[in-house]
């Protein structure tokens, strides 16, 4: 890998990680023992994570899941986290190391501490 294309994937990845609910399908998908999900399911989830479960309305599904399919999930794919059909909704993800995450994840949350602290 060139170091231009090196720096073009990490742009990638951190734009396509800037996002909350991008971070919170990469980290539930981390977590849970499967490579292949489904947009629905996904929309689900996130739309779980956004209010009390029981609340959960078809309308506020069908929100995320257009959000999701128009904005979510191709960033995802481009940055190469996952393999996104946008024909069946078929989302795969491929995955990525703990130590990656983690790398990533601790990064993504210095930086929202020292904005915070800025904004104070």
């Amino acid at each position: 890998m060139t170091e231009n294309s090196g720096r073009l994937q990490i742009e990638l990845l951190f734009g396509a990680l800037s996002d909350r609910h991008r971070r919170q399908l990469v980290a539930y998908m981390h977590t849970i023992n499967k490579d292949l999900f489904h947009l629905d399911d996904l929309a689900q989830i996130i739309a779980i994570q956004e209010t009390d479960p029981s609340e959960v309305s078809e309308e506020k599904r069908e929100q995320v899941k257009i959000e999701l399919h128009h904005r979510h999930l191709p960033k995802l794919d481009d940055a190469g986290l996952i393999e996104y059909d946008s024909r069946n909704g078929d989302v795969r993800y491929r995955g990525t190391t703990d130590s990656e995450l983690i790398d990533v994840s601790q990064f993504l949350n210095s930086t929202e501490e020292i904005a915070a602290n800025i904004d104070q």
